[in-house]
């Protein structure tokens, strides 16, 4: 069982202002415990969410918000009784064009101790402007020669840089040899 008090989502990185977890839209759960105990309960439903495994083995609590919401922090407050937290959350969006969710997030080494609060800031790197790399790593490497296939090695320098979804970034490096 994974058993939560309550999830505040904030627009805010310092998790400042009003919630936004009360906002029209609908909770979603992997399973729960029964009556009174839904997911609707962990977005300030009055009571907790008692989470249970789908058929998968995972646990999943979330909210389909009826408008567009920025979340860049949230806190997970957990029960009052220990042994029913996650030390793993991962953060995740649904990608409506895919259908499908997608990580954003993933926090890892969360307090699990009865009436714990851990906060999780969705601090991201640069993606509007990122750092350029340097001017080297940017400039077309070109095809080898003969020279270049024979017996010796060859070094190189591959940067890349992530966006918010690093785990939708995919590279490739071949041998032209």
């Amino acid at each position: 069982a994974w058993d939560i008090d309550e999830i505040e989502l904030y627009e805010d990185v310092e998790c400042a202002g009003t919630s936004v977890s009360g906002r029209p839209g609908t909770a979603i759960d992997s399973g729960n415990a029964g009556g009174g105990w839904g997911p609707q309960n962990a977005f300030g439903g009055g009571w907790s969410w008692g989470g249970r495994q789908d058929g998968n083995g995972l646990f999943f609590v979330g909210k389909m918000f009826d408008a567009d919401v920025s979340v860049k922090c949230l806190k997970i407050k957990s029960v009052g009784w220990d042994g029913k937290g996650a030390t793993e959350v991962r953060v995740q969006a649904f990608v409506a064009a895919e259908d499908e969710w997608k990580n954003a997030w993933i926090e890892k080494n969360l307090n699990v101790g009865a009436l714990s609060v851990n906060t999780i800031k969705l601090i991201y790197g640069p993606t509007e402007a990122p750092t350029p790399a340097p001017t080297s790593a940017l400039a077309p490497i070109p095809p080898p020669t003969t020279d270049d296939c024979g017996d010796g090695e060859a070094e190189i320098e591959v940067t890349i840089v992530f966006d918010n979804y690093p785990s939708e970034t995919s590279w490739e490096l071949k041998n032209t040899c």
